[in-house]
């Protein structure tokens, strides 16, 4: 199971370096705003979120912490098909991503994470950095190349997050409760109507923002749920994040 979620995390993240450039870092000082509040959410207002939600609704103190592990995780790159789909703003959503994710270790150390699960940091260094670092390297070398391989990395990522999903699930299918339910799906709901509330920015932006912030990186948190048995909250996100997202894949039709 260690191995398996280490493996997710390193080909996800190969693949997210991959697909990476530098103009999804620098888009952020001409968005107006928009992207500022988008990851300002991302980074604060979700855990923020899922910390209130969680103490509402009395869930058990391990899946709290498992609840925090998954909340503080970076905007997954999946968002960026479903929101060219809805008709949304993809470079916004290419940069939430970019900037949730190099700050994701710096903003866990900060919320002390680290201290608090101490399996963050071997995802981080062995699931997470070297191989998104590796990735980038290949992506400034040979951009062709990389595109190819970013594809298949991205299927290949997609399965082995799905297929951990699964795994977590079953393993920990006795401890589920309808507190726990309740709680994941509030906070996908809540993460989408907080994107959508960005309508001042314009229509485009509030369809991204809708699709992108209830999508975190589920491979990160779920590699650490690998090693420390917290897994469950982030599984069945996985699960409300997809239904949140296309709930507004059906509102940009109207």
């Amino acid at each position: 199971m260690i191995l398996l979620g280490l493996l997710t995390a390193a080909v996800v993240m190969f693949a997210t370096g991959l697909a990476l450039r530098a103009g999804d870092f620098t888009r952020l000082a001409d968005m107006q705003g928009s992207g500022l509040y988008g990851l300002a959410l991302q980074v604060i207002g979700l855990p923020l979120a899922a910390m209130l939600i969680g103490k509402g609704l009395g869930i058990a103190p391990h899946d709290g912490m498992g609840l925090m592990v998954l909340a503080f995780a970076p905007a997954s790159s999946s968002s960026h098909v479903l929101v060219g789909l809805a008709g949304g703003n993809i470079g916004l959503s290419r940069t939430l991503t970019a900037w949730s994710t190099v700050i994701w270790l710096p903003v866990m150390l900060l919320a002390g994470m680290m201290a608090a699960v101490p399996a963050v940091w071997v995802v981080a260094l062995l699931g997470m950095a070297l191989n998104m670092l590796g990735g980038l390297w290949m992506g400034r070398r040979d951009r062709v190349r990389a595109g190819r391989l970013e594809k298949r990395c991205a299927l290949i990522g997609s399965a082995l997050t799905g297929l951990l999903m699964v795994v977590t699930l079953l393993r920990h299918a006795a401890l589920l409760d309808l507190r726990l339910a309740l709680t994941v799906m509030a906070l996908a709901a809540l993460a989408m109507m907080a994107g959508l509330l960005a309508r001042p920015f314009g229509r485009s932006i509030a369809l991204t923002l809708g699709i992108a912030l209830p999508m975190q990186n589920l491979a990160l948190p779920l590699a650490v749920a690998a090693i420390t048995d917290v897994g469950l909250p982030t599984a069945l996100y996985g699960i409300a994040m997809y239904l949140a997202a296309f709930t507004v894949l059906l509102l940009s039709r109207r």
